[in-house]
């Protein structure tokens, strides 16, 4: 079953190291649910990257799950649309 981690409202400086935290605490596979998630900072990003990255390394997943319309298209103004897997087919057998 994947471990789910709920994005805060604002994913600033100071909320990035407490999910980075968050990240490195979880095992399996990732769910990071950004139905909250009003603010994508540049930090944030880079946290959600990393996350990613680790992720591939372990041979585990990573999916960023009920992301809001505004926030997919700061995920593009910042280069990163398409290099974080969103909705539940983005991880093996898809939500449990």
């Amino acid at each position: 079953m994947p471990h789910v981690l709920p994005l805060p409202a604002r994913l600033d400086v100071d909320a990035a190291c407490t999910l980075w935290d968050q990240i490195l605490q979880a095992d399996g596979d990732l769910h990071l649910d950004a139905a909250s998630l009003d603010h994508l900072g540049a930090a944030g990003l880079q946290v959600l990257l990393a996350a990613q990255r680790r992720q591939q390394g372990r041979g585990q997943g990573l999916a960023l799950l009920n992301i809001a319309p505004d926030c997919a298209i700061r995920l593009a103004q910042l280069g990163a649309a398409g290099l974080i897997p969103t909705g539940p087919s983005a991880l093996p057998g898809g939500l449990e």
